[in-house]
């Protein structure tokens, strides 16, 4: 039954998801990590053809400098933390074979007190629970970053300051795209962008290589859904001021003649992204992290509902909720059904 779906274990097995938390200059900040990641980034050194770090690239020097030019004191303070040379250094990239994921962002004269709110659940294999860590990255020379990612991965899923919020849904729209940046290095500019049109502008200008959707929040409270995947890269908006969006495609066109998954899963997924719009307008001008988490949890259609345990193999393993102008972050080490979300701030 919807409400009473099969559970793999109760909240107390989970474990809890461990804070990494540095602070000062941006090498500084960079060398405290490769302490704390040494053993992941000592596995992954030199695992990489041998070429420039695309970082150290000169076609793409001018792209960091203008988003993100503290990133080369981050990575050699990584690589000079981890004692693993900087040419040598390669950051590990969790791959899985089949992934969901549901996000949503709000505006904020949607919101009770006036702040934006924007999240998602993880659905992942269950092993990923124990890989979980918030990252909370405080340079005094850089803005400051709240993210749930995987240990040795500088980009994760939250916010900068003063920036954007990124959350990602797969979308089966294609194995590549074209573009020449990876996901994790467009995602960690993204993050660095001052608006959703810079985000925009960086993914025409320079592509991502695999498909994916994106939704992004700015530090104004501007919302936009990205889809990029062999078809090209569509754009969608808020309705009502609150968007949603789990695995299908919504941009139609050549991106939906390029959508490559079973007609069930399309249709579970778009269940899912709809379930998300009504639970959330529900409450609208009244929404907080809590009615967010709430919606969150939901069952409705399960197994695949947005809150789902059906099997190890896929299942939602946490649940993150971002409130960028307040500095903070609320996460949960599990489904969030059966799991309270810690929070996460000191940002400001």
């Amino acid at each position: 039954m919807a409400g009473h779906p099969p559970q793999l274990s109760s909240a107390g097995e989970y474990p809890g998801i461990e804070l990494v938390d540095v602070r000062g200059t941006s090498r500084a900040c960079g060398k405290q990590l490769g302490r704390i990641w040494k053993r992941v980034l000592s596995q992954t050194a030199g695992s990489r053809k041998k070429s420039p770090q695309w970082w150290r690239q000169r076609k793409f020097s001018r792209l960091v400098g203008q988003h993100m030019p503290h990133l080369p004191d981050l990575y050699e303070g990584m690589a000079e933390g981890a004692t693993v040379a900087p040419g040598a250094l390669v950051i590990p990239t969790p791959v899985d074979l089949f992934g969901g994921c549901t996000s949503f962002a709000i505006e904020a004269s949607a919101t009770l007190n006036g702040h934006p709110l924007c999240g998602q659940t993880k659905d992942t294999g269950i092993s990923r629970v124990g890989r979980y860590q918030v990252l909370r990255i405080i340079p005094n020379d850089a803005p400051a970053s709240l993210t749930l990612t995987y240990p040795g991965m500088l980009f994760g899923h939250g916010f900068v300051t003063g920036r954007c919020a990124v959350f990602r849904n797969s979308l089966y729209a294609g194995n590549r795209s074209h573009g020449e940046l990876p996901y994790n290095v467009w995602g960690l500019l993204a993050l660095h962008c001052t608006a959703v049109s810079e985000v925009i502008e960086l993914l025409q200008r320079f592509g991502v290589n695999e498909p994916f959707h994106c939704t992004v929040c700015d530090s104004v409270g501007s919302i936009i859904g990205i889809e990029n995947g062999i078809g090209g890269v569509a754009t969608l908006s808020a309705t009502n001021h609150i968007y949603t969006h789990a695995n299908n495609v919504l941009s139609g066109g050549k991106m939906l003649r390029s959508e490559s998954v079973d007609h069930a899963y399309v249709r579970s997924s778009n269940h899912r992204r709809i379930t998300l719009q009504k639970i959330l307008s529900h409450d609208r001008n009244r929404l907080t992290p809590q009615l967010a988490y709430h919606a969150l949890s939901s069952h409705s259609g399960y197994p695949r509902s947005i809150c789902n345990h059906e099997s190890a193999d896929f299942c939602t393993t946490a649940a993150v909720i971002a409130e960028p102008s307040t500095g903070r972050l609320w996460v949960t080490s599990g489904p969030p059904c059966m799991t309270w979300p810690t929070e996460y701030s000191g940002l400001r």
